[in-house]
């Protein structure tokens, strides 16, 4: 089983980040990448730490489904809550993220369980079985194979 991490999971979306502002912060090139200021004033324990992460494994993110009921606000998978759009060097950051333990617990416990060397589709098994239980995901596709 997979241990939540920051343990904000019960803590969900909070103010107004829980409606997903469509205002999006656009950013050049990734060396030289910095975060807007919602990023940084997060009260979420490790909110950085998720969007620093989701930058460099978007990929794997849109396999993993949310738990925070923002499928209702058409997120397809976690890696919406923290990325807008991710083309190259531009990255558009998501304020939903900011404010939703939930989102960056999940976020946070892919990495973890990546840099442990399971597969994709473990890690999605375990937080499903750990932080989903009993609540709605998103509609997100299984990983392929060979992630």
């Amino acid at each position: 089983m997979m241990a939540i991490l920051s343990g904000t999971s019960l803590v969900g979306c909070t103010d107004e980040n829980a409606n997903n502002k469509e205002e999006a912060y656009s950013y050049q090139s990734k060396q030289q990448l910095t975060f807007p200021d919602f990023v940084h004033t997060s009260r979420i324990p490790h909110a950085s730490d998720a969007y620093a992460y989701a930058v460099d494994h978007t990929e794997e993110l849109s396999f993993i489904p949310c738990y925070c009921q923002c499928g209702s606000i058409d997120h397809k998978s976690v890696r919406d809550c923290f990325i807008r759009e991710h083309d190259g060097d531009k990255v558009t950051f998501n304020e939903h993220g900011s404010g939703c333990g939930i989102c960056v617990d999940i976020v946070l416990n892919t990495k973890v369980g990546l840099d442990e060397g399971k597969s994709l589709d473990k890690v999605r098994q375990e937080i499903d079985d750990t932080i989903g239980e009993g609540k709605e995901p998103t509609i997100t596709p299984y990983p392929p194979k060979n992630l």
